[in-house]
């Protein structure tokens, strides 16, 4: 796991997930001998994390974490055999996202904050999610092709999101108010990247 940990900090953009994860792991794994483990025993750990409480997709982040370091080490030749071959996530139930009506949005949009009101009008037009709206830059806002892009998504994929005219109309007025590179920012004109909690986790999408 040591090893490990050192290539995911050389590798890895959000190693801390990588060491959160080796926690719980260390905790029920460590002290055992590579050649103890089977795929019982991670039905076993499955099953501890359970019952503490947590969720599917938390404990299919700390699997990953174990089958990729059994995999590194295989590739690197640290072992001979990878001892939880063929291991199965925890079944993850799928929602249908929650969709806002025009109606809905029109009542959240007039009880915000001022201050909060462009970055709901941003999610609620381009269906951007929390963190890419978050490190969202004026670098990355087009204004003369009526563009946004987005460079650091979820799956690695960049993509083009056309500008509103309402949306448009707000970041002119945020652009000429700020020094930020930043686009949205808190009220001290830091950037929201560093107080992300605020935002939903759920991206509020246009059906249009």
């Amino acid at each position: 796991m040591e090893k490990y940990l050192e290539w995911a900090k050389a590798h890895h953009r959000a190693p801390e997930r990588d060491i959160a994860a080796s926690k719980p792991l260390l905790s029920f794994f460590g002290g055992k001998y590579v050649g103890e483990l089977n795929l019982w025993l991670v039905e076993k750990y499955k099953a501890r994390r359970k019952a503490q409480g947590r969720k599917p997709e938390t404990i299919n982040k700390e699997l990953g974490v174990l089958r990729r370091m059994f995999n590194l080490a295989l590739e690197r030749k640290l072992i001979t055999k990878n001892p939880i071959q063929g291991i199965k996530l925890v079944k993850v139930q799928k929602y249908l996202p929650r969709v806002l009506t025009e109606e809905e949005f029109k009542r959240l949009y007039q009880s915000a904050s001022p201050h909060f009101k462009p970055i709901l009008l941003c999610a609620y037009l381009t269906g951007m999610r929390r963190g890419e709206i978050a490190k969202l830059k004026w670098s990355d806002v087009d204004f003369e092709r009526g563009y946004i892009y987005v460079k650091e998504s979820k799956n690695n994929e960049s993509r083009a999101i056309p500008l509103a005219k309402p949306l448009m109309d707000t970041l002119i007025e945020l652009r000429e108010k700020t020094t930020c590179e930043y686009v949205f920012t808190t009220h001290e004109g830091k950037p929201i990247l560093m107080h992300g909690r605020g935002l939903g986790r759920q991206p509020l999408r246009n059906q249009e």
